[in-house]
């Protein structure tokens, strides 16, 4: 069952990409509707399970909270929202964290050793992370851009000069083609002063 369980968690990390993140369904919201759909399917099977009534001792209820509320509704949260902001492959990578974090929290909560096969283990844990990643990639020195050609100046344009294309005036109505215009007429057919 365990290589199922895998090949499920994983398959769900591109099933959400394809199919849910194109929606634009709010983290929140996606990680709801999981956790009322697991809910229900916990209501449901355990009655034909053989299985023994659990004691919800003050101990346990504080533990289910708390790992109902951090470890799996958070958790959704931000599952959902790193596939949707960078993609299936990236969000996975999480999972190769988590032997980091535990050991992280052993020695500072428990007290635990740390050993030398322990910091080479992260830092391969690490490297495959950021390997996946692509972020190998970045930290290489980039080759220097070549130069950019000289850029070629626009003709200079003087008050005498037109800044845009040329343009044909109208003669007036009436006039021959070709025919100089009335003398006190500006071209366009205005006026000019008298």
């Amino acid at each position: 069952y365990v290589h199922e369980a895998a090949l499920s968690y994983a398959c769900g990390f591109v099933y959400v990409r394809k199919y849910l993140s194109p929606l634009g369904l709010a983290p929140m919201a996606a990680a709801a509707s999981q956790l009322l759909a697991a809910t229900v399917l916990q209501a449901v099977v355990p009655p034909f399970l053989t299985w023994r009534t659990p004691e919800f001792t003050l101990e346990v209820t504080f533990s289910i909270v708390a790992l109902g509320l951090f470890s799996t509704g958070l958790a959704y949260v931000l599952y959902f929202r790193l596939i949707g902001d960078v993609g299936a492959t990236t969000a996975s990578a999480v999972n190769y964290v988590v032997p980091v974090a535990s050991v992280l929290i052993g020695v500072v909560a428990l007290g635990e050793s740390v050993t030398w096969n322990l910091l080479v283990g992260g830092l391969v844990v690490l490297a495959g992370v950021a390997y996946a990643a692509n972020r190998l990639r970045q930290l290489r020195p980039k080759d220097p851009a070549p130069a950019d050609p000289p850029a070629r100046s626009a003709p200079e344009t003087t008050a005498d000069t037109p800044a845009g294309p040329p343009t044909a005036t109208t003669p007036e109505p009436g006039a021959a083609e070709g025919a100089e215009p009335a003398a006190g007429s500006r071209p366009g057919g205005t006026e000019g002063p008298r």
